[in-house]
């Protein structure tokens, strides 16, 4: 699969080696893949099984990450989670309150 033109359905369908190599090869200087990580963002929001009011997707080591924003409750339980992923992009929960 050509992933250098992907929209997000065929992002979502792509292996894991495939997403990989595209989030490697992006420039995140010049915003590729920018659309890609916010879409994601979106999804990720909408099917998170914990209550994540907003997301926001920014550059961090040179590749995009996925900031999810949640009210107290939950916020206590995802800050003991660190390595999680969602279609490619590591995700990283906040307190709404840092939004």
């Amino acid at each position: 699969m050509n992933m250098s033109n992907v929209d997000v359905d065929n992002w979502m369908h792509a292996s894991d080696d495939e997403r990989t190599n595209a989030i490697q090869s992006w420039n995140i200087n010049s915003g590729e893949g920018e659309e890609i990580v916010n879409r994601v963002a979106t999804l990720f929001k909408g099917e998170c099984v914990y209550k994540v009011l907003e997301t926001k997707a920014l550059p961090e080591d040179n590749k995009w990450i996925i900031e999810a924003f949640s009210e107290a409750d939950d916020f206590e339980v995802l800050t003991k989670r660190e390595n999680i992923e969602f279609l490619g992009f590591h995700i990283k929960f906040k307190h709404i309150d840092d939004y």
